[in-house]
C-alpha cells in the first residue's frame, strides 16, 4: 500500500471513529482507532486520541452506577468539566475534530437524560440550566435560548444561567440581549460566570482582549466587565429601579471600606469601578448635575488613573 493509499485509510478510519463517538458507540470507536493505530503507530493524533477515548471509555462505563436519570446528566457534564481540565494541563495532541464528537457524544447523552424527566411543569433552576446548556452545545440555539429564559424570569439575579444565555443570545446575533444579560451577571458575581462555557465571539474576543493587558489571569473575570465597558462591548445601559440603586450604594460603601483594610484588593478594585460604571450610568438617566458625576469620575482616577483615562476619551 502506497503511503497516500496508507493515509486515506487512516483518515477513513478516523472519520469512522468520529462517527462512532457521535453515536455513543464507544466499543465500536476504541475498536476503530485500535485498527488505524495498528496500521501507523507513529501517527501523533492517533496516540493522542487514543487517550481520550481512553479517558471517556473508563467514565462512560461507570454511568452504569447511577440510577437517577438528573444524577446520570449531572454527572457527565461534571465529567466534561474535568476533561477539559484534564486535556488542557496534558496538551494532548488529539485532533480537533475528535474532540467535538465526544462533545456532542456527553451532551447529547446529558440531554437525553434530562429530556427523560418532567421538564414542562418543573422550575428547577439546575436542571433548566442543564437542558439549555446541552442545547446550546448541540447547537439547538433557539431551543436552548427558550429553556434559558425560563430560568431566568425564575431567578433573575442567578449569574450562572444570566450568563449562558447572554452567551446563546449572542450565537444568535440576539446582541442586544447578550451585552445586557453578560453585564448582569458579571455585576452580580463575576466569581460564578464559568468562561469555559462560554462559546460566543462576542465574550471570547472580549476574554482574549482583556487577557491581552497584562492582567493576572486570577482577576480576569473581575476585569472583563470594566474592559467590556471601555472597549465599548457592554454598552447596553438600563434604568435602575430605586431598590437596585440602593444596593448598589451599599455595595460601593463596603467595597470601600475592604479596599481601605485590606492591601490584597487585587479583585476588589476591578470589582468597584465597575460598580462606579453603574453608578454613572444611573446618575445620567436621572439627569443627575454634572458635579455628582465627577466625583464618582475622581473615584474611578483616584482607583486605577489609566482606566479613567481611557473610560473618559
Amino acid at each position: 500500500m502506497s503511503e497516500t493509499e496508507l493515509k486515506k485509510n487512516i483518515d477513513e478510519l478516523l472519520e469512522d471513529v468520529y462517527r462512532s463517538t457521535a453515536e455513543r458507540d464507544m466499543d465500536k470507536a476504541m475498536s476503530q482507532l485500535d485498527e488505524a493505530y495498528s496500521i501507523d503507530f507513529d501517527r501523533i493524533e492517533l496516540a493522542g486520541h487514543l487517550r481520550v477515548l481512553k479517558f471517556w471509555k473508563e467514565r462512560w462505563n461507570r454511568m452504569a452506577e447511577f440510577s437517577g436519570l438528573y444524577e446520570k446528566g449531572d454527572y457527565l457534564l461534571k465529567q466534561w468539566d474535568q476533561f477539559t481540565d484534564w486535556y488542557s494541563a496534558n496538551d494532548s495532541e488529539a485532533p480537533e475534530k475528535g474532540i467535538v464528537s465526544l462533545k456532542y457524544m456527553v451532551h447529547s447523552e446529558a440531554l437525553g437524560c434530562y429530556e427523560q424527566l418532567h421538564l414542562d411543569d418543573s422550575n428547577d433552576l439546575e436542571l433548566l440550566l442543564g437542558i439549555g446548556r446541552c442545547n446550546k452545545v448541540l447547537g439547538n440555539y433557539e431551543k436552548a435560548v427558550s429553556i434559558l429564559e425560563r430560568g431566568v424570569k425564575n431567578s433573575r439575579e442567578n449569574p450562572v444561567i444570566l450568563a449562558e444565555l447572554a452567551d446563546t443570545y449572542a450565537l444568535i446575533d440576539e446582541m442586544r440581549g447578550a451585552k445586557i444579560f453578560f453585564r448582569e451577571a458579571f455585576y452580580l458575581d463575576p466569581d460564578q460566570v464559568d468562561l469555559n462555557h462560554l462559546e460566543s465571539g462576542l465574550i471570547v474576543k472580549l476574554i482574549e482582549k482583556v487577557s491581552g493587558t497584562g492582567i493576572d489571569l486570577k482577576y480576569i473575570k473581575d476585569w472583563l466587565p470594566v474592559y467590556g465597558v471601555i472597549f465599548g462591548v457592554f454598552n447596553i445601559k438600563r434604568e435602575m429601579r430605586p431598590i437596585e440603586y440602593g444596593k448598589l450604594k451599599q455595595s460601593i460603601f463596603s467595597l470601600q471600606n475592604e479596599i481601605r483594610q485590606n492591601s490584597e484588593n487585587g479583585k476588589l478594585v476591578p470589582r468597584l469601578i465597575n460598580r462606579y460604571f453603574w453608578l454613572i450610568d444611573h446618575y445620567i438617566s436621572i439627569k443627575e448635575d454634572r458635579k455628582t458625576i465627577d466625583e464618582v469620575l475622581m473615584n474611578i482616577k483616584l482607583l486605577n488613573p489609566s482606566i479613567y483615562r481611557q473610560y473618559i476619551n
